[in-house]
């Protein structure tokens, strides 16, 4: 994700712990991995539609034009940080504007927003 405008879509918050301060949710074993990614990629969407609430959200909230079809909801094990993520990505190559933070992003197909860590 790239951003425009002189905006850095990449900082992060300062509220976010340090790594030894998290939590740690999975011994990291395979079939504990394949469980936790199942969970968070429901069958009934539930997980989905809660991720793609956030470009509603900046839609709303900061005038974006996100195109909620334009992007899927996955869930990923990473295995060095023994955590699922949550990712919404780019099902095409796009620019959406975010005018409420003087942003522009342009997302090549495939390329991903990360949403959430558990």
């Amino acid at each position: 994700m790239r951003g425009g405008s002189g905006c850095d879509c990449r900082q992060k918050p300062s509220s976010i712990a340090p790594r030894s301060a998290r939590q740690r949710g999975s011994n990291g074993h395979t079939r504990g991995a394949r469980l936790l990614v199942a969970a968070y990629d429901d069958p009934l969407g539930v997980t989905a539609a809660f991720n793609k609430n956030l470009l509603v959200r900046l839609n709303r909230e900061l005038g974006a034009n996100f195109n909620l079809d334009d992007f899927a909801h996955r869930a990923v094990w990473d295995a060095a940080e023994s955590r699922v993520e949550m990712h919404l990505e780019s099902l095409r190559a796009q620019r959406v504007s975010i005018p409420g933070s003087g942003c522009e992003v342009v997302f090549a197909a495939g390329e991903s927003i990360w949403t959430e860590s558990s």
